[in-house]
């Protein structure tokens, strides 16, 4: 199941990972479009997920708040009806415990700041919770039964966890310049 997931979101993954990649993590404003659209993304995901156990996503929350709170950075607030929904909760978990895996990138164009309000905004790159949740997804995952309708609902699903996280971004971008009053 993992490898059908990773080949059948591929191009989605892509499309985040070239977007976000577009963001100076080591800047002052890039890295706070980046706070803020994580912080859009998991908001929106804590509404859908709240009695999930697999991964605090109030914790994530918390932490990406501590963030934009040394960053001076507000907090948007996004309309949820406007950001996809993921509507099965393992295809969405695939997405972000599996997002570890890029974190020693981002940590690494992070950590080249030499600005005191990003150095101190690193509370959630910092954080172990995404990694942790790992093992969890993949045994999961591995207990998934072939199957077209399963397969289906939880590629979908990490499709739209994927999307999420690419909204989020644009209405990050798109308050700057003014679409959104």
């Amino acid at each position: 199941m993992r490898r059908t997931l990773r080949e059948k979101t591929a191009r989605s993954h892509a499309r985040v990972d070239a977007a976000y990649s577009q963001l100076d993590l080591a800047d002052e404003a890039d890295f706070a479009r980046f706070l803020q659209a994580h912080h859009l993304a998991y908001r929106h995901l804590q509404s859908l997920f709240a009695e999930q156990s697999d991964l605090n996503l109030a914790e994530i929350v918390l932490l990406l708040e501590r963030d934009l709170t040394e960053m001076r950075a507000p907090v948007l607030r996004a309309d949820q009806a406007s950001l996809p929904s993921p509507d099965n909760r393992l295809g969405c978990l695939y997405v972000l415990a599996g997002s570890h895996f890029g974190k020693r990138v981002l940590l690494k164009r992070w950590s080249r700041s030499s600005c005191a309000a990003v150095k101190r905004a690193g509370h959630y790159l910092n954080s172990d919770l995404l990694a942790a949740a790992w093992p969890g997804v993949v045994e999961q995952l591995a207990g998934i039964p072939d199957g077209a309708l399963w397969n289906y609902v939880i590629v979908n699903s990490a499709d739209r966890t994927f999307q999420l996280f690419y909204e989020a971004l644009q209405f990050v971008i798109g308050v700057e310049k003014g679409a959104y009053a």
